[in-house]
């Protein structure tokens, strides 16, 4: 046994499929049922890298489309302090949009991350 209690005997195709894994998805309990019980096939590992890339599609329209609402808000909002209006709601609304923002940007991120792991197993199989 290693110092850090592992087997250095541990097949090493084993290592690197759970070092990919955790790298995919971490370590979040939740996430345990979506890890393979055997060793992902090419096919398999092509289907995750297009599905990936649809939710990143999904992801860069919802941020376009937040963009879009978060500009019409701010014009709204200047107008409004031009002509000494109510700007409360307004405010709120785009701080909210902010919000939620950053919070796409955030999943895109890790969308991003995740996809970049599956793309250079893609290669080793290559």
């Amino acid at each position: 046994m290693d110092p850090d209690g592992s087997n250095s005997k541990q097949n090493p195709l084993k290592i690197e499929w759970a070092l990919f894994w955790e790298g995919l998805f971490g370590e979040d309990e939740n996430d345990q049922e979506l890890k393979p019980a055997q060793p992902i096939t090419k096919d398999k590992l092509k289907e995750i890298s297009k599905d990936l890339s649809t939710q990143r599609k999904q992801l860069h329209k919802q941020l376009e489309t937040l963009n879009k609402e978060l500009e019409l808000n701010t014009l709204k909002l200047e107008s409004l302090q031009l002509v000494g209006g109510e700007t409360e709601d307004t405010l709120a609304r785009i701080n909210e949009l902010s919000d939620r923002g950053s919070e796409l940007s955030e999943k895109l991120e890790k969308l991003n991350q995740k996809l970049q792991i599956v793309r250079e197993h893609e290669k080793d199989w290559v």
